[in-house]
């Protein structure tokens, strides 16, 4: 190393490091130098960068989403879009987007809740507050808001567990020490239906929805209500280990952005 660093002493024809000393110190040229040297590097890195996202196959991206996930989907693909990326959403159930994120057929998803996979890189970006969606008829409708437990003495319409076991586990968390455990009354099989079965229900019966979604809909005969203490579900974007570090830079800018309109 001391070797190259002489020949380019001579090649520039300035001495770069004060060897006066014990300890070898870079001299004022030196310092200039290197500078100069860092900044050229990091343009490289710039070029390098520019260089992948412009030779990034043109293929159509594969996201994988959950459902609920309201304005922000929308927001992801605009902001992708933007960067001449285009996207398009496949809702499948959490498990299989783990899988299909290892064998390639998804390129990234959205992942609520813990990721059990240490073979994917993923980043943090959002949180989704839940809150509980009931008919007008049931007995805390015209509460300004409900704990968990009063909600849990009516039965709760909500999705099997292999289909979202991040809202299981939190719900199940946040209810242990209460003695009470959730009811199943009738399965959750989307909004709308299952908020049209709720709302004409002789059966009081609530769902959990995420606010961020509910707060762009309405619908006769149903209300919302805050859940205290308030629950959050962390939400993480996961990419596929092919996707390179300049597109899976953009997935993370677009996710954060979005993650600010909920």
């Amino acid at each position: 190393m001391s070797e190259q660093v002489r020949r380019l002493e001579i090649e520039l024809g300035l001495e770069l490091f004060d060897r006066s000393r014990r300890a070898i110190q870079l001299t004022a040229d030196g310092a200039a130098i290197l500078r100069l040297a860092r900044d050229l590097l990091g343009r490289a890195q710039a070029i390098t960068d520019e260089a992948g996202r412009r030779v990034e196959t043109p293929r159509v991206q594969r996201l994988g989403v959950p459902s609920g996930m309201g304005r922000r989907l929308t927001a992801i693909l605009r902001s992708l879009a933007l960067h001449g990326v285009t996207a398009r959403p496949h809702a499948i159930d959490p498990a299989r987007r783990t899988t299909m994120l290892l064998d390639g057929s998804l390129d990234a998803a959205i992942i609520r809740g813990e990721i059990r996979s240490d073979a994917l890189w993923t980043s943090h970006v959002w949180d989704e507050r839940i809150v509980a969606a009931l008919p007008d008829h049931h007995p805390l409708a015209e509460r300004a808001f409900a704990t968990l437990p009063e909600l849990a003495a009516t039965p709760v319409a909500i999705v099997e567990r292999s289909a979202n076991p991040a809202l299981h586990d939190l719900l199940n968390a946040a209810l242990a020490g209460s003695g009470r455990v959730l009811t199943p009354g009738i399965p959750f099989s989307g909004i709308e239906s299952t908020f049209a079965e709720l709302a004409t229900s002789r059966t009081p019966m609530w769902t959990p929805v995420f606010e961020g979604y509910e707060a762009e809909h309405s619908y006769e005969g149903m209300v919302t209500l805050p859940v205290e203490p308030a629950l959050y579900l962390p939400s993480f974007l996961a990419v596929g280990p092919h996707i390179t570090r300049p597109l899976r830079q953009l997935y993370v800018d677009a996710c954060r952005s979005a993650g600010t309109q909920g």
